[in-house]
């Protein structure tokens, strides 16, 4: 499933450019390896709780980027 298209997301950078909220470090910004450098300017766009809740999305991206699954709970043995 994609999270943004990639017309949708072109045009966030732009508008985010803009508004010096981000800068693109890449001059590919449809890659998955793009890379942007985020100004603290953001925390006058959005919620602590929003940021929260990016971070949690983006790691469990990487995290099932790398094979890895992200509802896995650690399981306790139980010791006689």
């Amino acid at each position: 499933m994609e999270w943004v298209k990639p017309t949708v997301l072109d045009r966030l950078v732009r508008m985010c450019n803009q508004f010096q909220l981000l800068e693109s470090l890449d001059s590919d910004q449809r890659s998955d390896d793009a890379r942007f450098k985020l100004f603290h300017t953001w925390i006058y766009v959005i919620q602590a709780d929003e940021m929260k809740q990016l971070i949690e999305r983006l790691t469990r991206y990487e995290s099932e980027k790398k094979g890895a699954t992200t509802d896995e709970v650690d399981e306790e043995i139980a010791i006689d």
